[in-house]
């Protein structure tokens, strides 16, 4: 059973460090209820890493602003369920993208990337991509 949710919208990593990179995502929380994969917080916190950031402090930081999504039985049922039928068309994804997609799927929230054409083969499984103004 997917989980209805009233509103939001599932950032996606390259979203996320625009939104962080140009002091936007403040403005955002005001207008939309933006929420994360883990695997979106790990690629973060990784990339971040590069810069000798405090991974904690950047992580709690993440955390006050937005709500985390993390990996449950439904999510991944519904992963395994879209990586085979994708594996028998030979068009698999990167498994970290597979999972954010599933996430967006099972939360039933549109998912904001700017990778729209990667993701846009999670469209027939039930993903909504943001459509941003």
């Amino acid at each position: 059973m997917e989980t209805q949710e009233a509103r939001g919208v599932i950032l996606d990593t390259d979203v996320l460090i625009e939104l962080i990179k140009e002091k936007r995502l403040s403005q955002i929380i005001e207008f939309i209820d933006p929420r994360i994969s883990f695997i979106t917080l790990y690629e973060y916190l990784r990339g971040l890493k590069y810069l000798n950031k405090d991974l904690k402090k950047e992580k709690e930081k993440i955390e006050e602003s937005l709500t985390i999504l993390w990996v449950n039985n439904e999510i991944l049922i519904k992963m395994s369920e879209i990586w085979f039928k994708l594996r028998k068309k030979g068009a698999t994804i990167d498994e970290r993208d597979l999972l954010i997609g599933a996430t967006a799927i099972t939360h039933n929230l549109p998912l904001w990337t700017l990778n729209k054409k990667h993701f846009a083969r999670l469209e027939k499984y039930g993903l909504k991509l943001y459509k941003s103004t």
